[in-house]
């Protein structure tokens, strides 16, 4: 598509010459035909390639802001492009979780001074929705509103929530919290059609597993920095 773009620009319909370097030719009539065809092409190479990163956008839950406002599709494009992505199990009552995240945050501040940007998203297990904003807020996170039915669906289907949960859950859990999954864009993307279909693009989409309630701050040697950008 960047090629056609470029064939376009250097081919304006502005006259009929073309200067170069060893001295002026007629445009092709062939060229002039083609041209509207050629332009047509282009608009929609940029359009799929929309498409794309929009397909990569449905395979996430609704999102909020750390500030807790409704994350539009064109605002999550902004916010995540280029960047490395990670859901981030955790609750403000738990203290491995509080105990964890200064050594967090400080390496989310290492890694993007090196040019490296992190984004995660909190899936909560806090007592309410005012505690997990207030959480989300301080570390400046977006989040999986704590009202979505995405927030249980997500400690299910990757195994992850927290020792207060088993009543809920059960005991079959790879990890308690906190733990993070980090995510990339899946490298055939598909429009899910449901739940279950966006749950199963981001197990597909796994690219790595940090074992934060066992290992803590070392655990984040695990993430793979080089890979996973949106």
């Amino acid at each position: 598509s960047t090629h056609v773009l470029a064939h376009a620009r250097t081919h304006p319909r502005t006259g009929s010459r073309h200067h170069s370097a060893g001295g002026s030719r007629r445009h092709s009539p062939r060229f002039h035909h083609h041209a509207p065809q050629l332009l047509r092409l282009a608009k929609a190479a940029l359009a799929n390639c929309r498409l794309g990163c929009d397909t990569y956008l449905n395979m996430l839950p609704t999102l909020l802001t750390a500030a807790g406002a409704p994350l539009s599709s064109e605002a999550a494009r902004g916010s995540l492009a280029g960047a490395r992505l990670a859901l981030y199990f955790a609750a403000g009552w738990c203290p491995m979780c509080t105990s964890f995240e200064p050594a967090l945050l400080d390496w989310r501040k290492r890694a993007e001074a090196s040019g490296t940007r992190v984004e995660f998203i909190l899936v909560g297990s806090d007592r309410n929705s005012e505690h997990q904003l207030a959480r989300a807020r301080e570390m400046n996170m977006l989040q999986v509103p704590f009202e979505s039915e995405w927030r249980a669906a997500l400690k299910q289907h990757f195994k992850i929530w927290a020792g207060r949960e088993r009543g809920e859950f059960g005991d079959g859990r790879r990890s308690g919290v906190p733990a993070l999954v980090v995510l990339q864009p899946s490298a055939e993307p598909s429009a899910p059609s449901s739940m279950e279909h966006a749950l199963s693009e981001l197990t597909a989409s796994e690219l790595a597993f940090i074992p934060a309630e066992a290992q803590g701050a070392a655990a984040l040697n695990a993430w793979p920095l080089d890979k996973g950008v949106w």
